[in-house]
């Protein structure tokens, strides 16, 4: 089974409960795969700056996987929402998704965890530059702490340089930017 033939259908902030809802799927008969797992247990603390533990199946079977899910989410409603740009499990106690950043009210109504509103798929339209510029914000700041992560943050400040960002993710690029080069220049001895 190729890349292409797999559909992202929940993207969850640790690996328990992605782990949870694999097995659920599993019990349905429902082949699926976590990626980012591994990051998510042995890098906890940078896990969610990767992009969290995504959960993917095959595209034939996503339509009834992410019925499934809506199923589940609905016999097991608690407070949580789902965020409206990405997809991803937010607890109740938080107004920013842990995933985008957007705000549980910004632009879209709060969704419930009742299943209004289907997890992302690979088909919802997702902007790249804006994405790859929070990541960057995320290994940034994280990197202070683990220094390596530093270098990840350059590679995606790299990869989006001259690409045409919201005010956002602008924002969150020069912050970016300015964290790297403080970082480096006191690594340098300046």
């Amino acid at each position: 089974m190729s890349e292409s033939e797999l559909a992202t259908i929940a993207t969850f902030g640790d690996a328990q409960e992605a782990n949870i809802v694999k097995g659920s799927l599993q019990d349905h008969d429902i082949r699926s795969f976590l990626i980012g797992e591994l990051a998510g247990v042995t890098l906890w603390h940078v896990g969610t700056a990767l992009g969290g533990v995504k959960l993917q199946v095959a595209s034939a079977t996503a339509a009834r996987a992410i019925a499934l899910l809506k199923e589940l989410r609905a016999e097991h409603a608690s407070p949580a929402w789902h965020c409206p740009h990405c997809g991803a499990d937010v607890d109740a106690g938080f107004d920013q998704c842990w995933s985008c950043g957007a705000g549980a009210e910004s632009g879209d109504a709060l969704v419930s965890s009742n299943g209004h509103q289907p997890a992302k798929t690979e088909s919802t339209p997702v902007a790249g530059a804006d994405e790859i510029a929070e990541r960057a914000w995320r290994a940034a700041v994280i990197g202070g702490l683990f220094i390596p992560i530093l270098f990840y943050a350059f590679f995606l400040i790299l990869r989006i340089s001259g690409e045409e960002l919201s005010p956002p993710a602008t924002r969150k690029f020069y912050a970016s930017l300015a964290i790297l080069a403080m970082a480096f220049m006191g690594t340098s001895g300046f």
